[in-house]
């Protein structure tokens, strides 16, 4: 706190006499609020050194100490022409007590005024002060307090959205009391977002568009009903008509529910039944008829609906005309879909057995021998017809012969072996490559000509073949890929490590 002197004490006094004229107090609470911050740097000045004058400083300092006053009884009104006339000092308005008590006036009759509005639907004000305490600050009560405050907006907009919400948290406790969904979007959580209580109703008639319309006729009293209980009603009747209509298609099927175990690939079937029941939504007769289609698929080992829909050309025609009839057509197609595959998988064996029967692949009959029959029909031309049975056969070799070199090379030499040509050539079945040993054959002598190539290279250098496996790093993974693979270049290999260590 600065000195003060005599000089300071006394222009103290002689502000506060001069408020006192206009019937104020110089209030020192008014120093820590932010809009008077100008009018105190006058006053500090005006107190220090006695400038600027004793009349600039109340004239400046009167109007922010009423208006002051007045916020803090909570009664200023930005553009009401009352507290502007009592700030400018008007006679009309000489004291804050009588503004004060004008505006609170007007206010008790604003509010008198929304109690009655809404005691002529029916609804209880107290009902609005017991919603939820997060709700009270949604636009709705917003607008409502913007209203009683200083008049603004339009109160039967305002009172067709309390009966809106009230309707609404009617309805919503009615279908929690009945454990029902309700079929629209939470209206509290759009008025605490972003809707308003202008355009609540044009909000409502756009939902109108996505939910069942009896929600939103009944929030905007458009319908008979006359109470939320009553449209619950309705609801819970439909969902027991809708939940009786699938028990009768579980025992047309021959389907307990009770014993399906809702495992991941029945588990979207299930909820396309329950949102049927639940919000009739979709068609819950065609999920269950579908789910009894995959469980007989999956008890014959076989593919599931959607998966034969994707890759059998077709099919889906057939899948959709049975699941529109009863138990027979779907067992029916069960029975057509494995006798079909059981001739393709004759089929794809005989091919297999000729195959095998051959002077190129007598050494992979063993392998054959030992790899799961059911692993062996895993294929899309038995599962699903796709291709034919030869196609499906050269496959089926190509993995035998991969099968059978597996052993043979290590897995850093099989990834690099699979872009040799002669490694293609013993997979697709070369007559000149008959058995894996005939490929190992054709890598050994491989490995040896290009031994001598990088030697002989290396004597050109001067470089004694006795002395090359003495060269520090001679076996480089680029060397080592050319003597095994033959793959890159042997001139630039010697130069570089001719360069590097001679």
């Amino acid at each position: 706190m600065p000195y003060q002197d005599d000089a300071w004490q006394k222009r103290e006094s002689l502000l506060y006499t001069e408020m006192r004229k206009y019937g104020l107090e110089a209030c020192y609470e008014t120093r820590i609020y932010r809009p008077f911050y100008g009018t105190q740097d006058l006053e500090g000045e005006y107190l220090r050194r006695g400038y600027p004058s004793l009349e600039e400083v109340v004239k400046s300092y009167v109007p922010a100490v009423r208006m002051h006053l007045l916020q803090r009884a909570g009664c200023w009104v930005e553009d009401d022409q009352r507290c502007a006339d009592f700030v400018a000092g008007s006679s009309e308005w000489p004291t804050k007590e009588s503004v004060i008590q004008s505006i609170k006036e007007e206010r008790a009759q604003r509010n008198e005024r929304i109690c009655v509005e809404l005691s002529k639907h029916g609804i209880d004000s107290t009902k609005v002060l017991a919603l939820p305490r997060w709700a009270k600050s949604t636009s709705l009560h917003r607008a409502a307090d913007d209203f009683i405050s200083s008049g603004k907006g339009e109160i039967d907009q305002i009172i067709n959205a309390f009966v809106i919400l009230l309707r609404y948290e009617d309805l919503k406790e009615a279908f929690k009391t009945s454990s029902l969904i309700l079929p629209i979007v939470n209206i509290d959580i759009l008025l605490y977002n972003k809707c308003g209580a202008h355009d609540l109703k044009e909000t409502l008639l756009e939902i109108n568009k996505k939910w069942d319309p009896r929600i939103v006729e009944f929030l905007l009293g458009e319908t008979p009903v006359t109470s939320a209980k009553q449209l619950a009603d309705m609801f819970s009747d439909e969902r027991s008509s809708r939940k009786c209509a699938i028990d009768r298609r579980y025992a047309s099927l021959d389907l307990d529910p009770s014993s399906i175990t809702p495992r991941y690939k029945y588990s979207h079937y299930l909820s396309k039944v329950e949102v049927f029941v639940e919000k009739n939504e979709g068609d819950g007769c065609q999920a269950v008829s579908q789910l009894a289609l995959d469980l007989l698929l999956h008890s014959n080992q076989m593919a599931t609906s959607k998966t034969f829909c994707r890759e059998a050309p077709g099919m889906k025609e057939r899948i959709d005309g049975c699941l529109k009839h009863g138990k027979e057509r779907i067992h029916g197609l069960v029975l057509e879909l494995a006798a079909e595959q059981e001739e393709r998988l004759q089929a794809f064996c005989k091919e297999v057995t000729l195959a095998l029967d051959s002077d190129t692949c007598k050494d992979l009959r063993l392998i054959h021998e030992s790899v799961n029959i059911l692993d062996a029909q895993k294929n899309d031309y038995v599962r699903f017809g796709s291709g034919t049975a030869s196609m499906a056969m050269h496959k089926y070799m190509k993995s035998l012969r991969e099968e059978a070199i597996k052993d043979l090379f290590s897995r850093d030499m099989l990834s690099k072996i699979k872009h040799n040509p002669r490694y293609n050539d013993f997979i697709c079945g070369s007559m000149q490559l008959k058995t894996a040993k005939d490929l190992v054959a054709v890598f050994v002598e491989g490995k040896e000509n290009h031994k001598k190539d990088i030697e002989a290279m290396f004597l050109k250098k001067g470089v004694a073949s006795k002395d090359v496996d003495a060269l520090p790093k001679y076996k480089t993974s680029k060397c080592e890929d050319f003597i095994q693979l033959g793959l890159g270049n042997s001139i630039d290999i010697v130069n570089a490590l001719v360069k590097r260590h001679m």
